[in-house]
């Protein structure tokens, strides 16, 4: 190979490589332009959705705190009768009122 041989590929090689590196670089900023107006839509979206899922959590939320009341109301009432009973039976039954 001659001098005028490896100049004339080297020089291919230079323009080979720009032309990758300017189309890698223009798909690179084609990717990140979609993306970010992408984001942009996907932010707006979310702003305009998140009060409606707030109101629906919260509904959930109360619905939910309503029937765990309701449901653990007669599960406190039995205790506490038990408990009262055990003091009424403790009483009746204390060394203290034997005298």
């Amino acid at each position: 190979m001659s001098q005028a041989d490896l100049a004339f590929w080297r020089d291919v090689s230079v323009l080979v490589l720009a032309i990758q590196s300017f189309v890698i670089l223009v798909v690179v900023i084609g990717i990140s332009y979609f993306g970010f107006r992408l984001l942009r839509q996907g932010h707006r979206w979310l702003r305009l959705q998140f009060p409606l899922w707030q109101g629906i959590a919260l509904t959930v939320r109360d619905t939910t705190e309503r029937y765990a009341a309701k449901a653990a109301m007669p599960v406190i009432s039995v205790a506490a009768t038990a408990s009262a009973a055990a003091t009424v039976a403790r009483w009746f039954t204390s060394p203290l009122r034997r005298r």
